[in-house]
């Protein structure tokens, strides 16, 4: 602690102060400059010296009270949580003085580093369930349904924001964007267990009807590309007692989809439990982001990165 003030105000001039009495224009200069230059000093009975603009002597300029440092320092307690001041000394040619209050910043205590830790882990967590939730989420393909488009193994990115901001848990549109068009391959949840995510191929949107015959697929009468699907079982079943290869016709009611998956003989899709609702739907996969083949243990760097479509 210094027995001098911070500052010093002469002549509507403000000035700093050292600890060793030593008067400058700029804050600090003084302890680093201390002997080659000096605007001023003030001496051990308070007078007040400024140096001429010459530089080759000083007048009295003022005065001041010194402080006893020794019998504050006994008294002094310090408040890490409470703002400091500090004395600015207002001085002029008489000799007559003023003193003021000025407040500084407060002394704030560093922050942990565990509390810096936990409040990154914090955001980023908010962060993730955010992106998550509202613009993209990935998943992981257990099954062969969808082959050739999409093989047991291949993780994907499903954009949840492109069908419209949805409320969490409800499922229903916040915000609609666009609504799901034929061959879209979307996410969405099964509708004869929610708690499982099921990914087919938009056949039919609200108001088509879509019937199979001998395992050709038709939408309002219209057979839609042999791309779309591929079969691997040559026996053609009867309606009668399975709706693989022969099924409908059904119109989609309103806010319901028609969906199938690519690989057709071998996709259990609403072909056999139905329509899958609006709110059900979750998103629309976009690209392969990895994938992964468990029988030969190796990446599949070929299906990095591969569009969807």
């Amino acid at each position: 602690m210094s027995k001098y003030p911070e500052k010093v105000n002469v002549d509507g001039k403000t000035y700093f102060v050292n600890n060793r009495g030593i008067i400058t224009e700029d804050r600090g200069i003084g302890d680093i400059l201390s002997g080659l230059r000096e605007d001023g000093h003030i001496d051990d009975k308070g007078n007040i010296f400024i140096n001429d603009k010459i530089g080759f002597g000083s007048q009295p300029s003022g005065k001041i009270i010194i402080k006893d440092v020794k019998k504050e320092s006994k008294n002094e307690t310090i408040h890490s949580d409470e703002s400091s001041s500090s004395d600015t000394v207002d001085c002029n040619k008489s000799g007559s003085k003023n003193y003021s209050r000025v407040k500084t910043k407060k002394n704030i205590p560093a922050k942990s580093k565990l509390r810096e830790n936990i409040e990154a882990i914090v955001i980023a967590i908010i962060l993730a369930l955010f992106i998550r939730t509202f613009i993209v989420q990935a998943f992981k393909i257990p099954s062969g349904s969808m082959q050739p488009t999409l093989a047991i193994g291949d993780h994907i990115l499903v954009n949840k924001f492109i069908y419209g901001v949805k409320i969490p848990f409800t499922g229903h549109t916040l915000i609609p964007v666009k609504e799901p068009k034929h061959n879209d391959i979307i996410v969405f949840k099964y509708p004869e267990d929610p708690d499982k995510d099921f990914i087919k191929r938009l056949i039919g949107e609200p108001g088509d009807t879509v019937e199979v015959k001998n395992k050709q697929v038709y939408v309002n009468n219209m057979p839609i590309s042999p791309e779309m699907g591929v079969h691997t079982d040559s026996h053609v079943i009867s309606g009668r007692m399975n709706p693989r290869d022969n099924f409908g016709p059904v119109t989609v009611p309103e806010g319901s989809y028609f969906v199938m998956g690519d690989n057709r003989d071998n996709s259990y899709d609403s072909r056999f439990w139905g329509f899958v609702k609006e709110k059900a739907i979750k998103g629309k996969a976009f690209i392969i982001y990895w994938s992964w083949n468990s029988e030969a243990f190796g990446v599949r760097w070929g299906r990095i990165g591969s569009l969807l479509k």
